[in-house]
Parts: structure tokens; C-alpha cells; sequence
């Protein structure tokens, strides 16, 4: 008993530096070796006696579902590419705002090609529309299959995603062991991106819970710091504002096969 409530001490401290709020949180006891109380409710007295909430199933089951970007500009990002039978080719991934129809004419960025949305499959199920939150595959025609890569966006023709090879980003870093400095060489993963980048500029530090700069124009970043940056990467990539799509704006940094920092786009310059 002892045991289980440091447990959930230190699972508490947890949340509190990750800012999520108390009534979002549940803890639930279970056991994989035996599956207590994983799809339904535990009867053994040394669990019940101290624990009547619901099982790790009905505890899922119980969460409100996130709420779907359907009412923004269509964005879907490719995760893979491959040859149809036909005239077009398909590609996969997850529609992350918006939504997309058969016959629809869609722009895909980079490259800025536009293409016709042939066919739409959802779990090998054919489908007249799509949404915001599912992660289908599209057949396309109209476009040569070459010009079309891993990490692409599909958006609406009127409404754009942008384009760019620097931007200003919020960058909280971990346990790093070599400290940031100007021209620090990364790894932008983005979605289902992976690009080599270059820290261009080191901004300023801000307090990690106000926001508030801190010091501007370090010479260096050290582990545990909150930053504003400026990335520079060696191709153009498709980014949306963290304040305007919270899917599309976020990022994470890695050197040497490891993972440095999480960070999120502020401002993204032409």
C-alpha cells in the first residue's frame, strides 16, 4: 500500500512539470502478468479494498474524444507513396485538419503540384469523403508520381500551407550533453518528416513557466533550457503556426541518434 502510493507520488510530480491539469488525470492499477483489472473490473480483495474506480478498458472508453480540426483548410500528410493499378498512384496518411472528397482538386506542397483526388479508403473501406483525425489512403491522378515524396502536404489550392527553409521556434531542451551554440547541426523531425536543419540563430532564454526572456542573444544553450531559436534547413518544408494548428506546428530535434529537444513554430519566415 505503502508502495503504491509513492508510486502515485511520483507520477503526480510528473504531471505537475508537464502542466496537465489534475482532473484530465486518472490512475488506474493493473497488472499485466495476470491482467488484473485491465478489461474488467478486479474482485480481489487486496486490490478492492483500497480501489473501486474502473478498469484500464472502461477508463479508455470513458475519455472524451479530442475534438476534430473539420472546420480549418484541408492538410493531410504523406506518410507513404506508392504505384496504383491504374493511371494514378496512391499515397497515405493522416488527415490532420479538414476534409477531402472524391473529385476534389487538391495542391500538394512542396512541390506545388496539383492533382485530382480519384478515390478515397479508409481501413480497405471506400469512401465518398474524409475527415480530420483519419488516416486513409488517396488515389491521385494528374501528377507525376516522381515529383511526389514522404513528408509532402496535401492542402487546399485556395488556402495553401507554407513553405520555408527557416523559422522562429520555442524549443525546451533535454539532457543534453554538448551545449547548443550558432550553426549547431540537427535532425528536424516534423510529422513524418525528417530533415538535416542548422540552429541559425540562438534568440534568447525564457522562464520556463512565465515565458518571460531571461537573457537575449545567449552564446550558448545547456540542458533544461527554454529557448527561442531560429532553425534553418537544407530543403523547404511544409509548416503551419503552432497557434493556428497545433498538429502541424510542433517538432522534435535529434543529434547523434538522439532526441535534444521538443520544440514548436512561432513564426515562419519567407
Amino acid at each position: 500500500m505503502l508502495a503504491v502510493r509513492e508510486q502515485q507520488a511520483d507520477l503526480q510530480s510528473r504531471v505537475d512539470r508537464l502542466g496537465c491539469k489534475e482532473s484530465d488525470v486518472f490512475y488506474v492499477p493493473t497488472s499485466g502478468l495476470s491482467g488484473e483489472n485491465l478489461a474488467t473490473r478486479s474482485s480481489v480483495s487486496q486490490l478492492t479494498s483500497w480501489y473501486s474506480g474502473f478498469s484500464l478498458m472502461e477508463q479508455i472508453d470513458a475519455f472524451k474524444a479530442p475534438q476534430r480540426s473539420v472546420d480549418k483548410p484541408f492538410r493531410l500528410c504523406v506518410s507513404d507513396v506508392f504505384k496504383d493499378q491504374g493511371s494514378g498512384f496512391c499515397v497515405t496518411g493522416k488527415i490532420e485538419a479538414g476534409y477531402v472528397q472524391t473529385g476534389d482538386r487538391i495542391l500538394a506542397m512542396p512541390p506545388n503540384e496539383t492533382c485530382t483526388v480519384k478515390g478515397i479508403t479508409l481501413h480497405d473501406e471506400p469512401l465518398d469523403w474524409a475527415a480530420a483525425g483519419d488516416h486513409v489512403s488517396l488515389t491521385v491522378t494528374g501528377m507525376d508520381i516522381i515529383k511526389m515524396n514522404v513528408g509532402c502536404v496535401f492542402c487546399n489550392p485556395k488556402e495553401p500551407i507554407r513553405v520555408c527553409t527557416r523559422f522562429k521556434a520555442r524549443i525546451l531542451l533535454f539532457n543534453i550533453e554538448v551545449p547548443i551554440t550558432k550553426g549547431f547541426p540537427v535532425l528536424l523531425h516534423y510529422q513524418t518528416v525528417s530533415e538535416p536543419a542548422t540552429i541559425r540563430k540562438l534568440i534568447s532564454v525564457l522562464h520556463k513557466s512565465s515565458g518571460e526572456v531571461l537573457k537575449k542573444k545567449p552564446k550558448c544553450l545547456s540542458k533544461g533550457m527554454n529557448a527561442i531559436v531560429e532553425v534553418q534547413t537544407q530543403r523547404p518544408v511544409s509548416l503551419e503556426l503552432y497557434k493556428d494548428y497545433k498538429e502541424l506546428g510542433r517538432f522534435m530535434l535529434r543529434y547523434v541518434g538522439s532526441t535534444i529537444a521538443a520544440g514548436v513554430v512561432t513564426e515562419i519566415k519567407e
